[in-house]
């Protein structure tokens, strides 16, 4: 629901060894509707101390390099915290008023009310999800913190 407040986009996609930056990939958004198609399990997380690391993680995920470094270097203390994530899709799109407790540059937030995630269905097949979260791990050639999740889902 919140939105880096940046006119340029922040996301891309890497395909072969060219960047792409397409407006679909945010889509539609209405500003008094907060919309929901997905939800995902924090499988393992970790802090990236140093931008060759969060290198190391290039075509695992949609942001831009540019904006990536950016948010590295934002606040008090440099790093990023990168996430392995086990993404389900909602039996059903939710479309849940858009609160004002919920706008901002907020990486999290905390739904007013719970939401019914038990028939969610994972994106990925067990065996693609091993493969990703591997290629995660063996980028970041250390140690991950354990799980933690944000809502449960079917594997």
């Amino acid at each position: 629901p919140s939105r880096m407040q940046s006119p340029q986009p922040v996301l891309g996609v890497i395909i072969g060894n060219r960047d792409f930056f397409p407006d679909a990939l945010v889509g539609e958004a209405r500003a008094d509707v907060l919309r929901l198609e997905f939800c995902a399990e924090v499988v393992a997380w970790r802090r990236l101390d140093s931008l060759a690391a969060v290198a190391r993680l290039r075509g695992q995920h949609v942001w831009r390099e540019d904006v990536l470094a950016q948010r590295f270097d934002w606040g008090h203390a440099q790093g990023i915290f990168a996430l392995a994530v086990r993404v389900a899709r909602l039996p059903q799109r939710l479309e849940l008023p858009l609160l004002p407790a919920y706008g901002g540059c907020k990486s999290w937030i905390e739904l007013a009310n719970d939401i019914a995630t038990e028939a969610a269905r994972p994106v990925l097949s067990d065996a693609d999800f091993r493969v990703k979260l591997n290629q995660f791990e063996s980028a970041l050639a250390a140690p991950l913190t354990p799980r933690n999740r944000l809502c449960p889902t079917a594997h």
